[in-house]
């Protein structure tokens, strides 16, 4: 038996203890470890977990609308729920007919990029990443050596950026003949990537004039880069750069560790240990918050009590 939306606010009244609704499984340990960093007690429920709803940020969306007479009814109510969901593409698109303006509903906390991994691509992490693969500690992995790792990320984020449009484009225009969407998974691969960015060489100009339409530019990619394409191409590239740290070490491209000082080489704190997959280093990373990056969020809970 699934749970009751009402039951659970009367269990957070009670109990002192909000709840928050997020849209799938794999939210709750990233929004748990967000509300230790508010330092907030929370109980976070999957979606389609309460009865009548299913997985996703539509559902989400519907139990806040459910729940707004209970705002009105109460204002410490506002204090006991809180609905999480990605950005998306709702800010591109308009409404349409009966769907319900998320713009408008007390309660309702949406995420400032496409979704929730884009948060986890950030210079604090990858820090954290460096130090996991190489035997290199934090007080010596320089804003130089982070620059260097993510160097071949920065040089595909165009390729990102086109495809990104095009699947935003293919969201907004009913009708629209796309080349892919954001449905396809297969982006976080290279070779498929660099298939569809090729393909889309011949709708450049088309893009770039629908960006303007939608007041987007190449600044905007984590805003409009689904989250797992964005997240999983950057560890991959970041890995990659990573693998030649302490050859740039050696070579004195980076500043050299203690041990490449004094030329013993096969000491290098940047020697990368191995072992490690993509879709290791890519579940490992959900394990670190970034308090900066996630500023947002962790200041919207910290209106929970």
């Amino acid at each position: 038996m699934k749970y009751d939306l009402y039951e659970l606010l009367d269990i957070a009244i009670r109990t002192n203890t909000p709840f928050v609704l997020v849209e799938g499984k794999d939210d709750p340990q990233v929004y748990y470890r967000v509300a230790i960093k508010a330092n907030k007690k929370v109980d976070i429920y999957p979606i389609n977990t309460i009865e009548e709803y299913a997985s996703g940020c539509d559902n989400v969306i519907k139990a806040l609308n459910r729940l707004q007479p209970k705002f009105d009814e109460r204002d410490e109510n506002i204090h006991r729920i809180l609905g999480i969901i990605d950005r998306d593409v709702r800010p591109y698109r308009s409404l349409t007919t009966g769907e319900i303006d998320f713009r408008t509903l007390k309660g309702l906390f949406v995420l400032k990029y496409y979704s929730i991994e884009t948060y986890f691509a950030t210079k604090n992490n990858l820090k954290k990443v460096i130090e996991k693969l190489t035997y290199a500690t934090q007080d010596i992995i320089s804003e130089e050596v982070l620059f260097k790792a993510e160097e071949r990320f920065n040089e595909i984020s165009n390729e990102l950026y086109f495809i990104s449009l095009e699947a935003l484009k293919n969201s907004c225009l009913i009708g629209y003949s796309s080349i892919v969407g954001y449905d396809d998974d297969n982006i976080k691969e290279v070779g498929r990537r660099k298939y569809i960015f090729g393909e889309l060489k011949s709708k450049e100009n088309e893009l770039n004039l629908f960006a303007n339409e939608k007041n987007i530019n190449d600044t905007d990619l984590k805003l409009i880069c689904k989250g797992k394409w964005y997240l999983y191409n950057y560890l991959r590239e970041t890995n990659k750069q990573i693998k030649k740290m302490s050859e740039m070490c050696k070579n004195a491209e980076i500043t050299q560790c203690k041990s490449c000082k004094v030329e013993n080489y096969e000491d290098c704190n940047y020697k990368y240990k191995g072992g490690y997959q993509i879709s290791g280093i890519y579940n490992d990373i959900f394990e670190y918050i970034d308090e900066i990056e996630c500023q947002d969020i962790i200041q919207r809970m910290t209106v929970l009590q």
